[in-house]
């Protein structure tokens, strides 16, 4: 991880590309769809994984909290522009499940920012490819949502690539 001078072990790469492929198997892939729309998936991954290494590399000078205050508003300014002329008003029922996924998704950040804080990036990193799993196993539950067999191996290939990439963080963490 260039900016912050931390690199994954190498048989760690291969447990991150085994959690890319099966996110990829989980999520599909359509080949009729032209290539530009793939390109707000890209973008919005790697803005991403830009704010995870500038939430450890600001871990040294800020607490914690201030880091997620300063991330839901910059998330705020950029998101308001393109929500003009498409928001809707949520109803009484809508206005509950946003809360509840304002305060868990506080509680995900809080709890991810304390992590990036404490611990070397290469042995954090894998677990983002489990929201792929809960998210799925979520869709299955409670919205009924069928898993075909393909689905249920790409999860599977997440977890095993987490697990495998955990369990090697420790001894292939490579520090200059």
């Amino acid at each position: 991880i260039p900016l912050l001078g931390e690199k994954p072990g190498g048989i760690q790469w291969i447990f991150f590309i085994g959690a890319i492929v099966g996110v990829s198997i989980v999520k599909g892939f359509d080949s009729s769809a032209p290539w530009t729309h793939y390109l707000p998936a890209f973008g919005s991954a790697m803005i991403a994984g830009l704010a995870h290494n500038l939430v450890r590399m600001l871990r040294k000078t800020d607490h914690p909290q201030i880091i997620i205050f300063y991330l839901a508003w910059v998330s705020f300014v950029i998101s308001l522009p393109l929500s003009i002329g498409t928001w809707v008003w949520p109803n009484a029922r809508e206005y509950i499940l946003v809360l509840s996924l304002g305060i868990f998704m506080q509680l995900g950040q809080f709890y991810m920012t304390k992590a990036y804080a404490t611990a070397p990036m290469a042995s954090i990193l894998h677990f983002n490819y489990v929201s792929t799993v809960l998210a799925t196993i979520v869709g299955y539950f409670f919205f009924f949502f069928f898993l075909p067999l393909p689905v249920l191996g790409g999860i599977a290939l997440i977890i095993v690539s987490v697990y495998c990439a955990n369990r090697f963080a420790k001894l292939m963490i490579v520090r200059p």
